[in-house]
């Protein structure tokens, strides 16, 4: 944002060492505050740290959340042992990071983000399976339990709510 464009990076996982180089632009010497410049730049640099490239040399955790965004996908999991070790993991940072108020309606976002629902309604916690997880009875009854232990599930057509 500042005026300065990512050019490499070289990074050291086993050394814990990184080094950007980095290259001055225009942007960088000018006072006023030309928005939608640093913007662009702000992305670009941005869409140079996170590319798939460098994903797929990174842990896989981190190439899943970013292809979340892409609502065409879904993100499948294996089984029940590898589900209750995932949502163990967003549970313990939730109830870390988090507060109690926000812990339903961040659990719903994790599924949403994994494209497993459609959210309707955080206020009123009400959401719809998406087709691909309906279909499959075994990750729906997966997701169905696991928001059971926390309410009780009514159903209206095709829309879920959490009492």
């Amino acid at each position: 944002m500042l005026g300065i464009k990512i050019t490499d990076i070289i990074y050291s996982p086993i050394e814990y060492y990184c080094r950007m180089d980095l290259l001055e632009t225009d942007l960088l010497f000018k006072k006023e505050l030309v928005k939608k410049e640093r913007l662009k730049l702000l992305k670009e640099n941005v869409d140079f740290l996170i590319n798939l490239n460098r994903m797929l040399d990174d842990k896989d955790m981190y190439l899943w959340i970013n292809l979340a965004e892409d609502n065409d996908l879904f993100i499948s999991i294996k089984n029940e042992k590898v589900f209750n070790k995932l949502i163990n993991r967003v549970e313990n940072d939730l109830r870390k990071f988090g507060s109690g108020e926000d812990f339903l309606n961040k659990v719903l976002k994790f599924f949403h983000k994994l494209h497993w629902i459609k959210i309707e309604n955080l206020k009123t916690l009400s959401f719809q399976i998406e087709q691909s997880i309906e279909k499959d009875p075994e990750k729906r009854q997966l997701l169905l339990d696991y928001l059971s232990q926390y309410k009780n599930i009514s159903r209206i057509e095709k829309t879920y709510i959490l009492n």
